[in-house]
């Protein structure tokens, strides 16, 4: 008997704690201005985190559609809801400045396997739409070449290849600091 009530409370505190892996300490920015802090879950349906379970201090849930939140924050980041396709998904804020850096994570199937991809957008200050970041490293320098043609410096080292497309954050970054400067 003691071996099945030990085996019992431990299946019961395992299960819960597999439950409780999925929150994370954030909060969550609704359409309505208001803001609600707590522990949240992402649930997704094909990788789009479209619907949200926000725990507060009393364990009480609340569920929240994607279409109700403007903006999710999570340990350091900022999520901005966008539709950059006519599907509204959460991108996450790489850098901010004239031209600010998005970053959209997504599961791609490929035969079967699920595998973390990435896709960039960028926005132009006093801009809401989100185009995307060329990941073709011709195209990709083209594309910058064309968005920062008043810094010269750094076009020239776009051009010269001293940058690739992996180094996307760094470049705006670069560009962010240098168009930021009186």
């Amino acid at each position: 008997m003691r071996f099945f009530t030990s085996f019992l409370f431990l299946c019961i505190s395992s299960l819960q704690w597999i439950q409780a892996q999925g929150f994370v300490p954030g909060k969550l920015v609704l359409e309505t201005g208001d803001t609600i802090a707590g522990e949240i879950y992402f649930k997704s349906k094909d990788g789009i985190k479209d619907r949200f379970v926000l725990k507060d201090k009393e364990e009480e849930r609340t569920y929240f559609k994607a279409e109700q939140v403007r903006e999710i924050h999570v340990d350091s980041n900022l999520y901005i809801k966008a539709k950059p396709d006519k599907e509204i998904v959460f991108l996450r804020l790489l850098t901010e400045g004239k031209l600010s850096l998005y970053e959209y994570e997504y599961l791609r199937d490929f035969q079967g396997q699920y595998t973390k991809a990435y896709d960039l957008y960028f926005v132009k200050e006093g801009s809401t739409e989100f185009q995307p970041l060329s990941t073709s490293p011709r195209a990709w320098r083209k594309q910058l070449e064309e968005l920062m043609q008043d810094h010269n410096d750094l076009v020239r080292q776009i051009s010269e290849k001293q940058y690739e497309p992996e180094n996307s954050r760094t470049v705006f970054e670069l560009y962010n600091k240098w168009a930021a400067q009186p």
